[in-house]
């Protein structure tokens, strides 16, 4: 009898235990690392051809406008950029990217926006296309 009670007591400890160590974020995979930057810098994703080309420098002054009302003259963002070739392991837990990939493989223009994708509180927005345009 004192045997199956010791049972019970420890299964209602270690239920009472478990349910109590859970967290909205233990969903997440515990092995996912942090994500590192500021909430307001921005690693972009693009050739450098496209960078220089009218569509890039138009999308570099939507991301550089300055934010409304303040009183003095901030971008919306710190801005960084990387070749496509060039993104990799180490600049995937950045917690703001943008992606950009223009190939003839998209019919028709797309924006995928993904959250936690190689990082915790992490941002990814990829643009697609088929061309410029």
């Amino acid at each position: 009898m004192k045997k199956r009670q010791f049972v019970y007591m420890a299964l209602a400890f270690l239920l009472l235990m478990g349910m109590s160590s859970c967290r909205k974020k233990s969903i997440n995979n515990p092995l996912t690392v942090n994500s590192v930057g500021a909430p307001w810098e921005l690693l972009v994703v693009m050739d450098k051809s496209d960078w220089e080309a009218p569509q890039g420098r138009a999308l570099f002054e939507v991301l550089d406008a300055d934010v409304p009302a303040l009183p003095q003259s901030e971008p919306r963002f710190k801005i960084s950029r990387c070749d496509n070739a060039d993104f990799d392991g180490l600049l995937k837990p950045v917690r703001n990217i943008l992606l950009v990939e223009i190939s003839h493989i998209y019919s028709r223009p797309k924006i995928h926006v993904t959250e936690d994708m190689w990082a915790n509180s992490q941002i990814v927005m990829r643009i697609v296309a088929p061309d410029n345009e």
